[in-house]
């Protein structure tokens, strides 16, 4: 999401009318961010995550920064299976990337 601001000159005509539309913006805004859940933290504690002992492998390596090749080399897996690894992580968690399933994990007590 992204803010933009501009600051013009009013006439002083326009004023009350210009902060009107302020006022609304500005409780729209708030009002979304009230209704808005909270994007790292899980909804319920029986949110239960099934990884495999080779996942959770390739989750700790995740955690400490490691990035594909690296969690390849270590594993002594292709590439693209590291690769594949991960994307799971991903998905099973609901994350976007590897930093948020790192996040997630370490949240849910996975790693």
């Amino acid at each position: 999401m992204s803010i933009n601001f501009s600051v013009e000159k009013v006439n002083c005509e326009d004023f009350d009318e210009i902060n009107k539309s302020l006022t609304k913006v500005t409780r729209q805004f708030e009002e979304k961010i009230k209704r808005a859940e909270p994007k790292y933290i899980t909804k319920t504690s029986e949110d239960k995550v099934s990884l495999t002992k080779r996942e959770l492998e390739v989750l700790r390596f995740l955690a400490e920064g490691k990035n594909n090749a690296e969690i390849s080399d270590r594993l002594f897996v292709s590439l693209s299976t590291a690769k594949a690894h991960v994307s799971s992580i991903i998905n099973k968690l609901g994350a976007n990337d590897r930093t948020e399933a790192s996040f997630i994990a370490k949240q849910k007590g996975l790693i």
